[in-house]
């Protein structure tokens, strides 16, 4: 099967559905992605995004596929990460967005008072410093968690997603 041949499987399963809606397409119908799909690690890592997701792939047309040992599960995004990452956070993916937002909100927030209060305990700056790491990206981690939970929990309530 050539290309154009298997991009019109694609474009066939995606008919009607709108950004975000997914399709399996079995490899039985394509074997092999077309030479445009490109190996990408933007994107939900693909094992927590699809089950038995093994690798994911962005595509002409704002696809995105996540391989399966059995199919592709793709769907078309709003705007294409590559192009417009911003866009695509707000557009696409608001839930990673608030939980970047939120974790480096959290994480600095919380290292600059750790900083100041080492620093107002006597510690020298280098070991104040490398505790406000510490402290900030724990912080922040937990600060993304927050974020993208919280956006998950709206998104959901709102949209049934």
């Amino acid at each position: 099967m050539d290309d154009r041949a298997k991009h019109k499987v694609f474009t066939k399963a995606l008919r009607g559905l709108g950004p975000g809606e997914a399709v399996e397409i079995p490899k039985a119908a394509v074997r092999k992605l077309p030479r445009s799909y490109e190996e990408t690690a933007l994107g939900i890592p693909p094992f927590l995004a699809v089950s038995g997701g093994q690798r994911q792939f962005r595509g002409p047309w704002k696809r995105h596929v996540v391989e399966t040992p059995h199919s592709y599960v793709t769907h078309r995004d709003t705007t294409d990460p590559r192009e417009d990452p911003i866009g695509h956070l707000a557009a696409d993916a608001p839930e990673i967005g608030a939980g970047v937002v939120v974790g480096v909100g959290a994480g600095y927030a919380f290292a600059r008072s750790s900083y100041e209060r080492s620093l107002a305990q006597g510690i020298d700056r280098k070991s104040a410093a490398l505790n406000a790491a510490k402290d900030g990206l724990i912080a922040g981690g937990v600060g993304f968690v927050a974020g993208y939970a919280g956006a998950r929990l709206l998104k959901w309530v709102f949209k049934g997603e």
